[in-house]
């Protein structure tokens, strides 16, 4: 199996058959853009999204690349490190 990133395309066929595989529109809120760009690409140059999260209490796990900036090797295939985040949830 491949998985694939999300495009515009595969965006809008979601939307257009949300009624059909939940059976309402209930969860259309859920399907906001934002969420498949922010959770689609967790990339080591995306500022934007480790600034967000670290703004959130969470740290990142992994170890420094070139930049300086802690990432799991090869966590989205060979070749593909990625940014991971951890937060503690004790004391919530």
């Amino acid at each position: 199996m491949t998985i694939e990133r999300c495009t515009l395309e595969d965006y809008v066929q979601i939307l257009s058959n949300l009624t059909e595989f939940w059976g309402s529109e209930r969860t259309r809120g859920l399907h906001h853009p934002m969420f498949v760009r922010e959770f689609g690409d967790s990339a080591p140059g995306n500022a934007h999204s480790i600034a967000f999260h670290t703004s959130l209490g969470m740290s990142l796990i992994g170890q420094p690349n070139a930049d300086g900036i802690p990432v799991v090797q090869d966590y989205a295939g060979p070749g593909e490190d990625r940014v991971v985040f951890d937060m503690s949830i004790e004391g919530i």
